[in-house]
């Protein structure tokens, strides 16, 4: 990701303070996910002020911040960080729709196949990542919007770990189908999942 912005010549400052509280909200702990929060909020709060925005490069963790933040917190600092927070691609995607993204590419990726995480199609920012992959050369992407049944840490847990692979079938299934060269996923969680159902981990859209 930092590669890619450079690339495209966008300034960034590493920001990352702590955990966005995801595993303490999914398991419970309100309190401790609200800690969370306050200290995020805090920590990146200045680099809203400043004019920046905030890239979260796990939908999980936007997810966090531009919709759960404000409900835990209900602050106005909270909202304008919330308002101020994208998803890389969708970063990409602002980047080309006012002609400022680099798209001298050498090279195409093929026929790939995107999976499209939950907590990415629950912001509904739309199909960013297949719109920048689709200006690549020789390149097309089908989406598969199938969950990978990691949902958070649920997952990670012994007792969760065979149902998780049930219900994620659909999505290993549609990902493996017509062999795709390429396959990719926005979520980091959702790729080992996919991995293990499947043997091959999907690349971050950032890699491609």
């Amino acid at each position: 990701t930092l590669e890619v912005m450079a690339h495209n010549n966008v300034d960034v400052v590493f920001a990352y303070e702590q955990c966005c509280g995801m595993p303490l909200w999914h398991n419970g702990d309100v309190e401790g996910a609200i800690e969370s929060a306050k200290n995020n909020v805090a920590a990146l709060s200045g680099h809203v002020k400043n004019g920046r925005t905030v890239i979260a490069t796990n939908p999980t963790c936007s997810q966090m911040i531009r919709v759960e933040y404000p409900r835990l917190l209900g602050t106005e600092e909270a909202k304008a960080l919330a308002a101020k927070t994208m998803d890389p691609m969708e970063f990409l995607a602002a980047l080309a729709s006012k002609g400022k993204l680099n798209k001298e590419f050498k090279t195409g990726a093929g026929a790939i196949s995107y999976h499209m995480p939950c907590h990415l199609r629950a912001q509904n920012i739309g199909y960013k990542t297949r719109d920048v992959l689709m200006l690549l050369p020789e390149t097309t992407v089908k989406v598969v919007e199938e969950c990978s049944g990691h949902d958070g840490t649920w997952a990670m847990k012994k007792e969760n770990f065979e149902q998780s692979m049930k219900y994620g079938s659909r999505a290993f299934s549609e990902m493996a189908s017509g062999n795709p060269k390429v396959t990719c996923s926005d979520c980091p969680l959702a790729a080992i999942q996919i991995e293990q159902a499947n043997g091959r981990r999907p690349l971050s859209p950032m890699q491609i």
